[in-house]
């Protein structure tokens, strides 16, 4: 018959070192070495447009009064009004023209 078959060979243990000593060391020494972690691709959101950007009114957040405007109206209507306005008249006007003309690539 054939050789006797061993049990498959555990990692050597170093001599003097309990199981809990030995595990600590491991978890050391990977803390020390991390390994990459995979990155995830992250899921499609909508554009949000950012608080930043919409016009700053001076208005509480809850209406008190019968006749007062909400907020959000107040928001939208000064939104509206800029965007009517054209901003190269703006500057033009405060005589802030070259400015104008050095966005745009105008001499």
């Amino acid at each position: 018959m054939g050789a006797p078959v061993q049990p498959a060979e555990s990692p050597p243990r170093k001599r003097g070192r309990s199981a809990a000593r030995q595990s600590a060391i491991l978890a050391h020494e990977q803390a020390r070495n991390p390994q990459p972690e995979p990155v995830e691709e992250p899921e499609e959101i909508e554009p949000l447009v950012p608080s930043a950007l919409e016009p700053k009114v001076m208005a509480p957040f809850r209406t008190t009064k019968k006749n007062e405007i909400p907020r959000k109206v107040q928001i939208e209507q000064k939104r509206q009004l800029f965007a009517k306005q054209d901003l190269a008249l703006l500057l033009e006007a405060e005589g802030l023209n070259s400015f104008v003309n050095q966005a745009t690539g105008q001499d």
